[in-house]
């Protein structure tokens, strides 16, 4: 009875007859159809028309054995017969060559895997109208049992590729769909299919021990439990199904094939097993492992030691790193097991890693922090002790050499400490994990290496505003002429100069105020009574910038007549020289002090040039006459100092 029912699925009328059994359009299964009804299939839940099914039926048709109609005499030639099987036969070889090409038998959603539905579905009904084709159009013709079990054996296993494939498309749709109800009816589909092989399967080998349909059985066995617990997961936490898994696991290694697809369904609940395990250790992990230790305390000589504390701080922020890393891997793929739904233990796992990541991050960025601060500090000390080792050798005397080298050595050494900040500075920058260091401490960096500079240049400039002062006091002693003022501040001020300034941050020749060459004129010191004589002030600047408003004041005694006693240069451009002249007529004899003093303005400082003395004899006078100056025109000049003939000039406005 169960063979009738098996392979006798045709209705003799006359000497024609008929097919009961026709494909589903959608997946092929053979579906029990009438002329002008509709059926359900059970394999795919299409609903299919006669006609439909018809069409379908008769392409496939010409497509496997070139037949144009599926009505068919009872008895065909044995010629016809021999081309069909070998038709068949090779359709066969060409259909299993296409299922193999499918590594996996089921798709997770962890998987990376990209398959053409079009095409997948084209080899599934192909496989469900070649199962009819070979029952009604060779099976029911062929008489001897060995070659008839050749036949049904070709149509067994296109059944299994049939719902092979069926449960393989509906586990790809599972993993494309983002719906949870989706999911679970594509899971449900899939594990059905996967489940008519097992009994497919069970019901062969009572009829016939096929070995090759035995061997498909255990491993389908294996695939339908696996579909169920990915139907599962959907909505509960993975772990729960952690014996299952380990269950399915040692049921593969006990079956003896060499199949890929073996191979692959191992690893793909593997992945899955493994994701669980590895999410519940580095939680694990997290709570008890303290990338922290009593060697990273914050050193003295941080900026010096850059390597060894930059190696600790990589050891700290990898470890923190990493472990987010991985989190982030295992979040994201426990939610693709979820359709993207963040359920509740998901949340749990959430909250909890971010607790005790933001407490871990929170410790190394306040480490950094601390860092950041000792090494300002040692910077400080050290710049410090630089400066003060610096002053020290600036007291010397200026024309020493040795003077000069030390400053060229300090100025290096500062160039160095700056270099050892800078770079330990940029490598703290890059460490901080969810903060910007960069943004809080870059503009005290700069601030902090700024003034160190500024401070170095207040002793460079200090140090040359004494060499000015020491130029100003020999020009007055030994009384130098325009000429020899020019030639030694050239010879062996200028070179000097020229060095301090190359061991400075930001001094250069425009800030510097050079004093001003001047000297006096006279034809003749030995002046007659009551005879006018012309003396001439030559003054030069020899700055890179101009002089605003000097202003010049001619003081002599009450003995000599003149009618210059003030006058004013309102500018005097860079290496100018000017020549003023003037005229007295002495009216008493003796010998008198004729004095000039100048005020004047550089770089936006008020400057005062020391008094320019020369001594006239009028008619051997034998006693020195005593004399009183002329009063300034304004007292404002002088700013508060003493009388006109004690006015001392201070070269000091840093």
């Amino acid at each position: 009875m169960l063979l009738y029912k098996k392979y006798n699925k045709l209705l003799s009328v006359g000497t024609l007859v008929l097919i009961l059994y026709f494909p589903c359009k959608k997946c092929g299964c053979g579906l029990p159809i009438l002329k002008g009804s509709v059926a359900k299939c059970p394999y795919c839940g299409a609903k299919t028309l006669y006609m439909e099914s018809l069409y379908s039926f008769k392409y496939y048709l010409n497509e496997i054995l070139h037949l144009t109609s599926i009505k068919q005499k009872g008895n065909i030639k044995d010629s016809e017969i021999e081309r069909r099987k070998s038709l068949i036969q090779s359709f066969f070889y060409k259909l299993n060559t296409d299922f193999n090409e499918y590594r996996h038998l089921i798709i997770t959603k962890l998987d990376n895997i990209n398959i053409d539905p079009i095409k997948l579905y084209y080899l599934i009904r192909s496989a469900g109208n070649f199962e009819i084709i070979v029952e009604e159009f060779l099976l029911t013709h062929l008489q001897e049992e060995n070659i008839r079990k050749k036949y049904q054996e070709y149509k067994d296993l296109s059944y299994i590729i049939n719902k092979s494939l069926l449960g393989l498309y509906y586990s790809y749709l599972a993993k494309k769909s983002s719906y949870l109800e989706k999911c679970t009816e594509y899971y449900q589909l899939a594990e059905r299919n996967y489940k008519n092989i097992v009994d497919f399967c069970n019901i062969t080998r009572l009829e016939n021990n096929y070995s090759k349909i035995c061997k498909k059985k255990e491993i389908y066995e294996i695939i339908t439990e696996f579909a169920a617990i990915l139907r599962g997961i959907l909505n509960k936490n993975p772990k729960y199904y952690s014996e299952k898994f380990e269950l399915l696991l040692n049921k593969l290694n006990k079956i003896e094939t060499e199949d890929f697809q073996k191979y692959n369904l191992y690893s793909q609940i593997e992945s899955i097993y493994q994701l669980v395990r590895d999410t519940s250790v580095l939680l694990e992990k997290v709570k008890i492992d303290n990338p922290f230790s009593s060697s990273y305390s914050v050193e003295e000589n941080i900026i010096f030691n850059t390597e060894e504390n930059l190696e600790k701080l990589n050891n700290v922020r990898n470890w923190i790193k990493d472990i987010s890393e991985k989190y982030q891997i295992y979040q994201r793929d426990l939610l693709k097991l979820h359709s993207g739904k963040l359920i509740n233990y998901l949340e749990s796992y959430r909250t909890e890693f971010i607790n005790y990541n933001n407490k871990n991050i929170k410790k190394f960025n306040s480490l950094l922090e601390d860092m950041i601060i000792k090494a300002f500090e040692v910077y400080n000390s050290e710049a410090v002790e630089l400066m003060n080792t610096l002053s020290d050798f600036l007291q010397d005397d200026i024309f020493n050499e040795k003077v000069i080298e030390r400053t060229e050595i300090e100025y290096k050494d500062l160039l160095n400490l700056d270099e050892l900040l800078k770079k330990f500075i940029k490598d703290i920058f890059q460490k901080p994990l969810l903060r910007n260091f960069k943004s809080e401490y870059c503009k005290k960096f700069i601030s902090l290496i700024s003034v160190k500079h500024t401070e170095f240049d207040k002793y460079i400039l200090k140090y040359v505003n004494r060499i000015f002062l020491n130029f100003e006091e020999i020009r007055s002693k030994k009384i130098l002429s325009l000429e020899e003022q020019k030639n030694q501040f050239s010879l062996e001020l200028k070179p000097n100069l020229k060095k301090l300034l190359n061991s400075s941050f930001n001094l250069d020749e425009k800030v510097l105020s050079y004093p001003l060459f001047f000297d006096i004129k006279v034809e003749n010191k030995k002046l007659k009574l009551n005879h006018p004589e012309i003396i001439s002030l030559i003054i030069e600047n020899p700055n890179l910038t101009d002089i605003k408003d000097i202003k010049i004041y001619f003081f002599m005694p009450n003995s000599f007549q003149s009618k210059l006693k003030f006058t004013n240069i309102k500018r005097l451009k860079a290496n100018e020289r000017r020549k003023i002249k003037t005229k007295i007529i002495p009216k008493a004899p003796g010998t008198s002090l004729f004095l000039v003093m100048a005020e004047y303005q550089l770089t936006n400082k008020t400057f005062w040039m020391p008094s320019i003395k020369l001594e006239f004899e009028v008619e051997r006078a034998e006693e020195l006459v005593k004399y009183n100056y002329y009063q300034i025109p304004s007292s404002s000049l002088f700013q508060g100092e003493i009388e006109v003939n004690r006015v001392k000039f201070i070269r000091n406005y840093i």
